[in-house]
């Protein structure tokens, strides 16, 4: 699509935002290419109509993201107080961060049907139908046989803020069992706080591991990716586990300070100042069985004492306890690691 296509488009959107009552235009393209000029109006034409059924269908949301990847660039369309709003990255992982901002109601991403048909958003944008939380993960192949290999984490939240994140990966347990403690644990502290006004979201978590097609996967090309529902048994959350809990407090200057309990074992940073991290990586290293070399996971997030300086308009998201938890266990295994040296 043309900047100057781009540009009409845009400029009859702003004059028709959804739920307005006039019609909207019809549409008829015409393309002068030789060879392409079918193809080309006929992209044009399912591109207007899929933009259609997005925002004007009242099928979707008012605040729905639309992607779709022109060229070198990826453009984000989103409709905020009923003005579009274009967003161009030429970069995937500028594009992460900004679909990882919170929302001030649910925003489900579209995919263009021709878009990043090789990455994760357009398996994960058309699984998700309704409101939820959605748990994707991907095993890095290329690390597949590695004692110690990794998975990208990808969690969509009640709003459809995307959380990204990568982990290490040494079973489907270790791996999922500490996560999904700690996002029933958040969802709890978002009930309790009026963040989460549906009950249901706590024990309705969606699981789903990403697969390359095993035909791609033999050819070492890239292509569709594969979305496997995952269940987790019961009887995984009675295995025991120590519980490593982080309570939020703000200090005089503003910052983000935080007590971890440990099995009720308290460190503050009153006690430790900078010694904090290094006395928890301690005193879980110290409760291991000799030779036991594996990450330490903060399993529970308590953001009430500060909740209204972290975020004032659109209310606290499990996008932004998981962001808090995983900058949390940096700090914790980065000094587990020192002592481990």
């Amino acid at each position: 699509m043309s900047r100057t296509m781009g540009q009409q488009c845009l400029h009859y959107l702003r004059l028709l935002p959804p739920g307005r009552r006039p019609a909207l235009p019809e549409l008829t393209i015409r393309c002068f290419s030789l060879g392409q000029g079918t193809n080309i109006a006929q992209r044009l034409t399912d591109l207007w109509r899929d933009l259609i059924h997005c925002f004007y269908s009242g099928l979707r949301p008012s605040g729905s993201r639309y992607l779709l990847e022109t060229g070198d660039e990826f453009l984000l369309l989103q409709f905020l107080q009923q003005q579009p709003q274009v967003y161009r990255y030429k970069d995937y992982d500028r594009l992460l961060e900004k679909l990882s901002q919170p929302q001030a109601d649910y925003s489900p991403l579209v995919v263009d049907r021709y878009a990043l048909r090789d990455k994760p958003l357009a398996a994960i944008s058309q699984t998700i139908k309704v409101p939820g939380i959605y748990l994707f993960y991907q095993v890095d192949v290329e690390t597949a046989h590695d004692s110690r290999h990794w998975a990208r984490i990808m969690l969509v939240d009640e709003k459809g803020s995307l959380f990204t994140a990568r982990a290490h990966y040494y079973n489907q347990q270790t791996f999922l069992r500490p996560l999904l403690i700690f996002i029933r644990n958040a969802l709890q502290h978002q009930q309790w706080s009026g963040d989460l006004h549906s009950a249901l979201m706590l024990d309705n978590i969606q699981v789903y591991e990403l697969e390359p097609a095993r035909h791609y996967l033999s050819s070492g090309r890239s292509g569709p990716l594969l979305v496997q529902a995952r269940q987790f048994p019961a009887q995984w959350m009675r295995i025991p586990l120590m519980n490593i809990k982080a309570i939020a407090d703000m200090n005089a200057d503003g910052q983000l300070l935080f007590s971890l309990y440990c099995d009720e074992q308290e460190f503050s940073p009153l006690a430790y100042g900078d010694e904090l991290m290094p006395a928890v990586a301690r005193y879980i290293l110290g409760h291991r069985r000799t030779g036991e070399h594996y990450p330490g996971y903060i399993t529970d997030l308590d953001l009430s004492l500060c909740r209204e300086t972290i975020v004032q308009q659109t209310g606290l998201q499990l996008s932004h306890y998981l962001q808090i938890k995983t900058d949390l266990e940096m700090q914790l295994n980065q000094a587990m690691r020192q002592l481990l040296a």
